[in-house]
């Protein structure tokens, strides 16, 4: 998941490239990130499965694929501390600013391209051998 910052809902570079040139971060990967069992027994891995963005649903990011613009899901489950003091810092002056100078990850405990059980989750966090 990634977030330009709790209550920054219009992300701009590295996350989205708001020109036409698609130079961010997302437009940057390919669109089948992980192929089939390329981290043991998973599934594909496209762009829509490993990204989701905190996100204004007005103004949806975008993946283009094949020369189609796919919208990426939303997530406002994790945006970030609603007080973090590096964002605060950063504060942009404008939403629509082309750079956002605080980036925010978060990673699912487990991906969802794995069934969800205690196995696949000791495995994926090496305490299987």
């Amino acid at each position: 998941m990634l977030s330009a910052g709790n209550g920054r809902y219009f992300p701009a570079l590295p996350i989205r490239d708001n020109s036409r040139s698609l130079h961010d971060l997302i437009n940057h990967t390919p669109w089948l990130v992980h192929p089939a069992n390329s981290l043991g027994a998973n599934g594909e891995v496209d762009v829509l499965d490993f990204y989701c963005v905190y996100q204004s649903s007005l103004d949806r990011v975008t993946y283009l694929h094949d020369g189609v613009s796919v919208q990426l899901a939303d997530n406002t489950d994790l945006p970030g501390a609603e007080f973090n003091q590096q964002m605060l810092f950063t504060q942009q002056q404008n939403i629509y600013d082309v750079y956002s100078h605080f980036l925010h990850v978060e990673m699912a405990e487990l991906p969802n391209c794995y069934y969800l059980s205690t196995e696949n989750r000791l495995w994926f966090y090496g305490c299987l051998s």
